[in-house]
């Protein structure tokens, strides 16, 4: 993910900003989210294609990033969050280290039946180290501490005059964050060591544990709370004199709760009920007092969005987005009440229904024109035409020619392509191939399978090579006009609706949607077809138009990347807006 907005977040989760939707469960036990709280939070949302998920997303994809901080209590090794039902290449992981498949999946039974689960692992860090360092006259004669026949003198700590025996106690240490000190290094420096016997308690002086200078003990009882005691004996009369200058306590102890992250991402389809998608971002479990909230969604232009529960901007100006065929919309906070229930909705662009009434005129024209035209050209070829016995044939008819032979090595082609991307991308989200070596993979597949698909759309159809039908009559260009072609030119006539701005683009996919479907099926009846004219310039027209219906056929099916889909109509509808021109051209004896 060498991406520009992955730098992005990659500042961000520097700043502790991460992303939401968990809920808490130890494992085998009852749900603690009482005691969960989310340190902060960043919500990435892609509407459509993105440079991070390469494949076929339309505009109801989604791609979500999200990165988790809370605190993890000592006793739960699981958290749950509420991932889409359709949702697909998910992939979760620590800033750490990858999770294997084994470690996330959907939950199949009990409370949290039908929640997403992702195991914490087992190299994820919940103890840490408490040290505390005594080496001058002001720590060791510090209140608390306990002298017994002791003193300090010439910075070290020794017997009193004329003592034999002597005894510190340390003040208590207690360890706040701790649930329980588990284990303890006493270190002592000095002199006659050998004399002085070291001790440590982790409940309080409660019970105490003998230790050996510098050796790691571990406590049998169960406390917080750190005390150190030295004894002394003998002195320079005996021949020794057992001093200490410093002493160091490391206890090793299990936290209450430790920080842990998750990143989580997917992809997810949703088919806008009733032109709405609803994103819910409502959070289980609470924010602690310095939580932060970061949401940053980039919808397709035409599309708009709304929050509910929290503000969420628009970047008006289009300096801070990623996608420049994208808007952005975002919401942050430091607050120490970032909002529990919240969610977004996705609105579809609307149509201007006053145009309603004109569009349903217009429909209501063209299909009666088709049809009568259909029914009428279908008498004439009944009474005219009969069928064509093998023996009619021409000894190579049966041969097919190479344009066919092309077009059928293309089809092959592309759907090698799709399978191998279909290949990638699990390979990917299983782990079993590196993202960036996939991604590049896949930029190689999407460069081909648009060069294929490019060439396959200007190569005819078996059944665009077939002589036409006899009593098929042409028009003043010397077309011969057919359904087929009446059908291609009512597209022609809706594109030229909609972009001169005289059908809302609601009804303009919905007819458009129709009329593709009936090229589609004329198509597949073997009644279509463009080497059927006099003039040049008209069957070229057709053809592009032809084009531009399988496209848009290939498209509705899912059969070819979006992006790829829009820069190859881009260019049809350029070719065919230059051809319209030369025909105009043609007729008006320019």
């Amino acid at each position: 993910m060498g991406n520009l907005w992955i730098a992005r977040v990659v500042v961000v989760v520097a700043l502790s900003i991460a992303a939401p939707l968990l809920i808490l469960e130890p494992a085998g036990a009852s749900s603690r989210a009482d005691s969960v709280t989310i340190s902060s939070n960043v919500v990435f949302i892609v509407q459509g294609e993105n440079s991070v998920i390469l494949g076929n997303e339309s505009n109801h994809d989604f791609y979500a990033l999200r990165i988790v901080s809370f605190s993890l209590p000592w006793d739960s090794d699981r958290v749950f969050t509420n991932v889409p039902e359709g949702a697909r290449q998910i992939s979760a992981w620590t800033p750490s280290s990858s999770l294997n498949s084994s470690s996330y999946g959907r939950e199949t039974s009990g409370p949290m039946s039908g929640k997403f689960y992702i195991d914490v692992p087992a190299s994820h860090q919940r103890s840490a180290q408490f040290v505390s360092t005594t080496a001058n006259e002001s720590a060791f004669l510090a209140t608390g501490n306990t002298l017994d026949q002791l003193m300090y003198s010439s910075g070290a700590l020794q017997l009193a005059s004329g003592s034999t025996h002597g005894t510190f106690l340390s003040a208590a240490m207690p360890i706040s964050s701790a649930r329980v000190a588990t284990s303890g290094n006493l270190t002592f420096s000095g002199s006659s060591l050998g004399n002085v016997t070291g001790e440590m308690s982790n409940d309080g002086g409660t019970s105490w544990v003998q230790c050996a200078n510098a050796t790691k003990l571990n406590f049998t009882s169960t406390g917080v709370s750190i005390m150190v005691r030295f004894t002394f004996e003998g002195n320079s009369t005996l021949g020794f004199e057992p001093k200490i200058t410093s002493f160091r306590v490391a206890a090793e102890y299990e936290m209450v709760e430790s920080p842990f992250t998750v990143h989580l991402s997917y992809v997810w389809t949703d088919p806008f009920s009733g032109d709405i998608a609803k994103i819910d971002l409502s959070e289980a479990l609470p924010y602690s007092s310095s939580g932060s909230m970061v949401v940053m969604l980039y919808t397709v232009k035409g599309y708009s969005a709304q929050s509910n529960g929290f503000n969420l901007s628009r970047d008006e100006t289009g300096t801070m987005g990623t996608y420049p065929d994208k808007n952005l919309y975002y919401y942050s906070t430091t607050s120490s009440a970032p909002p529990t229930t919240s969610s977004i909705q996705v609105s579809a662009p609307k149509p201007n229904y006053s145009w309603i009434l004109y569009a349903g005129g217009a429909t209501g024209f063209l299909l009666i024109a088709l049809i009568y035209s259909a029914l009428r050209k279908s008498s004439r070829s009944g009474k005219s035409a009969g069928p064509v016995s093998p023996d009619d044939r021409k000894p190579d008819e049966d041969a097919e020619p190479d344009s066919e032979v092309r077009r059928k090595e293309l089809v092959s082609r592309k759907k090698e392509m799709m399978d191998e991307t279909d290949r990638i991308k699990t390979e990917m989200s299983t782990g079993s191939l590196n993202h960036d070596e996939g991604r590049q993979k896949l930029a190689k597949l999407k460069t081909e399978l648009k060069s294929v698909r490019n060439e396959l759309n200007k190569i005819p159809k078996k059944s665009e090579l077939a002589a036409p039908e006899v009593n098929a009559k042409p028009d003043s260009s010397g077309l011969l006009v057919g359904p087929y072609e009446a059908v291609l030119a009512s597209l022609a006539r809706i594109d030229e609706d909609f972009e001169r701005g005289r059908l809302p683009e609601g009804t303009y996919k919905s007819l458009r949607k129709e009329y593709v479907s009936k090229a589609a099926v004329l198509i597949a009846e073997g009644k279509g077809g463009i080497e059927r004219s006099a003039n040049p310039l008209e069957a070229e027209k057709i053809k592009l138009m032809e084009a531009i219906v399988a496209l848009d056929e290939e498209h509705g099916k899912r059969e070819l990347d979006a992006k790829v889909y829009e820069e190859l109509r881009s260019s049809y509808r350029k070719e065919l807006a230059d051809l319209m021109k030369k025909i105009d051209q043609s007729e008006n004896g320019g």
